[in-house]
């Protein structure tokens, strides 16, 4: 994933709502596995995707920090 790329999460509620949550990367960077930057707080309605890297190790994490650009609503059908 590379900055500008859109990704979405969707949440499924037992009453059949569905809420879907689509956002815009706008970082992209490999820092150290207690790097304060995965956890920092903003202002905006932000989200942090994390994973290890390199693959395999835990070593230092890939995180793409995302901003939210779009709710979508959609009722029980």
């Amino acid at each position: 994933m590379d900055t500008h790329d859109t990704f979405t999460v969707t949440l499924h509620y037992a009453s059949g709502h569905r809420i879907t949550y689509t956002y815009t990367a706008t970082m992209r960077d490999i820092v150290a596995a207690d790097d304060q930057k995965l956890f920092a707080s903003t202002e905006d309605s932000e989200v942090i995707l994390a994973t290890c890297w390199p693959l395999n190790t835990n070593w230092k994490r890939l995180m793409v920090r995302g901003t939210l650009t779009c709710v979508a609503i959609q009722p029980v059908e």
